[in-house]
């Protein structure tokens, strides 16, 4: 089995919302730990609070795809988030 590595998303904050609480249900084979964790929403990402972001530890092997009206976060911002 390989590695742990975080993906982070993001987008607009509906889409960014949605988009955390399907991947919430994937199983723990597939998502590891979820930043923020279940149940929260994701953190704002911009000052006007319209943009937003979360993180996901997924193995190096098997990425998960971009949801659909997300972009990959910058791999430092997504650092900066889950305090790596």
């Amino acid at each position: 089995m390989s590695e742990w590595v975080w993906q982070g998303f993001e987008g607009d904050v509906a889409a960014v919302t949605a988009a955390k609480v399907v991947i919430e249900q994937l199983p723990v084979e597939t998502v590891g730990v979820v930043v923020p964790v279940k149940g929260e929403p994701p953190r704002p990402w911009n000052l006007a609070g319209t943009r937003a972001i979360f993180a996901i530890q997924t193995r190096t092997d098997a990425p998960i795809e971009c949801p659909e009206g997300l972009e990959e976060a910058d791999p430092t911002i997504v650092g900066r988030l889950v305090g790596a």
